[in-house]
């Protein structure tokens, strides 16, 4: 089971799944060491993906509590006229997975559009210098799910190392 060491700090939340070099001399010794970036990639977004749901409806929990919320203007360099309908936050959460260099490392970002910044900008975090209060959506979805995603991600990797195998067997003359 993979061993979940919290990091971060104000805008960053995570753990660390320890194992991967075993991972990448694994791979090598089945002749698919070219699979390491695909295989960390998707084990992070399989562990992530529920993070992202719920941060999702989180947010849209909190916008339809609005008293009267209303239609707005993106907020420049971006707007171009473009108006925001309520919900457009919720709506557009995405994540982004990075791997390191060395692939010893994987990273899911997730978070809204460039265009509903204001999502975690003002209401993650709060503007106290003109009064807003911060109502947390998205580190408590995550921390709400932290478990869940380490267990995710280690069984998603012993899948896809499962399933190399099984592609290797099949191909590899008798």
């Amino acid at each position: 089971m993979p061993n979940g060491i919290a990091t971060g700090g104000r805008n960053t939340q995570g753990f660390q799944i320890k194992g991967a070099r075993e991972l990448i001399r694994t791979l090598e010794d089945m002749g698919k060491g070219g699979k390491v970036a695909a295989v960390l990639r998707g084990a992070v977004r399989d562990g992530m993906k529920v993070t992202r749901v719920e941060a999702a409806g989180q947010l849209a929990s909190m916008e339809s509590r609005q008293e009267n919320p209303q239609a707005h203007k993106a907020y420049p360099p971006r707007s171009r006229g473009l108006m925001l309908m309520p919900g457009y936050a919720a709506r557009h959460i995405l994540m982004e997975v990075f791997i390191s260099k060395d692939k010893q490392a994987a990273k899911a970002v997730v978070g809204p559009i460039k265009e509903a910044f204001y999502a975690s900008a003002f209401v993650e975090f709060g503007v106290p210098a003109y009064g807003i209060p911060a109502r947390p959506w998205l580190v408590p979805a995550f921390e709400d799910n932290r478990r869940y995603a380490e267990n995710e991600v280690g069984r998603s990797i012993a899948k896809r190392v499962t399933k190399l195998a099984q592609e290797g067997r099949r191909r590899s003359p008798k």
